[in-house]
């Protein structure tokens, strides 16, 4: 694959064998995103597919947009600038900072809102809807409990115990 990137001058490899993407390659590598991400939306708001199985359903349509295609579907959606799991969809001049703030870095009583979730892991994100887990869901964290390895999060007025696995993907703005 590294030799086809290369052939293809969409990577470059320096003398430390480090990888980079060339702007054609950036390019493409965003285009794809932006493909994935609108499919993702086309499918949980026209398709109504279960949120949770938006991700590896959206794997199979985004191949299937083209330079056509994907303006219309971009419109038809209400050009929309996230994806339903919270992640940027490209294509809307600079990329938004993303925080780097997940549901284990807050304080016990912080209230925060839901910015995205971890969006690869289809039983996790089965966990997130089943408990209201979604970007622009305010939370409320009640408690952390270090030696058992679990946080509290108030939802919707529910108490919900989770890992600090399981909440270290859940990524967070804090409330201004």
């Amino acid at each position: 694959m590294l030799k086809r990137l290369l052939r293809d001058h969409l990577v470059t490899l320096d003398g430390k064998k480090i990888i980079r993407l060339t702007p054609e390659g950036l390019r493409r590598a965003e285009q794809m995103v932006r493909r994935h991400r609108l499919a993702e939306c086309l499918i949980t708001d026209v398709l109504k597919v279960p949120w949770w199985q938006a991700y590896e359903e959206a794997h199979l349509l985004e191949h299937g947009l083209s330079d056509v295609t994907e303006p219309s579907l971009f419109e038809t959606l209400g050009r929309p600038e996230r994806s339903p799991f919270g992640y940027p969809i490209p294509g809307h001049g600079a990329p938004p900072k993303l925080t780097m703030i997940t549901l284990t870095d807050i304080q016990e009583g912080e209230q925060v809102t839901i910015d995205r979730v971890f969006e690869e892991d289809e039983q996790l994100l089965k966990f997130f809807d089943e408990e209201g887990i979604r970007p622009g869901v305010t939370v409320r964290l009640e408690a952390v409990a270090p030696y058992r390895g679990t946080v509290t999060a108030q939802i919707a007025g529910r108490s919900i115990v989770m890992g600090t696995q399981v909440a270290s993907r859940i990524w967070v703005n804090r409330s201004k």
